[in-house]
């Protein structure tokens, strides 16, 4: 596998995490979030249908999702990647028609938890790193101030996500 420039950027980007940041998901979040999924054993190619799972009780939560949502507009092409949004609420989880999860901030644990998002097999991302350590979701990344990306080993196992070597010596992984 080459080694590319992101690669490299990743590298010398990736520190130790800093649990207490929140902010609004960037375009640079989901840029980091795209390539670093690019490192999956199976990657996607294409267009890939991304559920942004948000909690219709949380009004933080539907903000989030409507954002991101509008942020990625008709779909965001990303290297090989178009991804294409649409809002899950997280009772329809695992009954949703997309390739993988943007899990938003403001969805407690218990609700992420409840969606079942590992057992569908399909990969989790999000800025809220609890989510990452409490494995409702299997990836964290944030790209301020510094670039930042957190697996959780156990979420990812569940989920049936591999990474290769180059990327998960370059992460955090719990």
């Amino acid at each position: 596998m080459r080694c590319s420039a992101f690669v490299a950027g990743l590298l010398l980007g990736c520190t130790t995490l800093n649990a207490g940041v929140s902010a609004a998901v960037t375009s640079t979040d989901v840029q980091i979030a795209a390539r670093a999924l690019s490192f999956m054993e199976k990657p996607f190619a294409g267009a890939v249908r991304v559920g942004i799972l948000y909690a219709p009780s949380s009004p933080e939560s539907v903000r989030e999702a409507e954002s991101l949502r509008d942020l990625l507009g008709a779909g965001m092409k990303i290297g090989k990647l178009e991804l294409k949004p649409t809002l899950v609420k997280t009772s329809d989880a695992a009954t949703a028609n997309v390739d993988m999860y943007f899990l938003t901030e403001y969805v407690a644990a218990a609700d992420a938890s409840a969606a079942g998002i590992a057992d569908s097999k399909r990969p989790c991302v999000t800025t809220d790193f609890a989510q990452v350590y409490s494995g409702a979701c299997l990836m964290g990344v944030r790209s301020a101030p510094k670039v930042q990306i957190l697996v959780n080993r156990d979420a990812a196992k569940d989920s049936g996500v591999e990474f290769a070597t180059v990327f998960r010596v370059m992460i955090t992984e719990i």
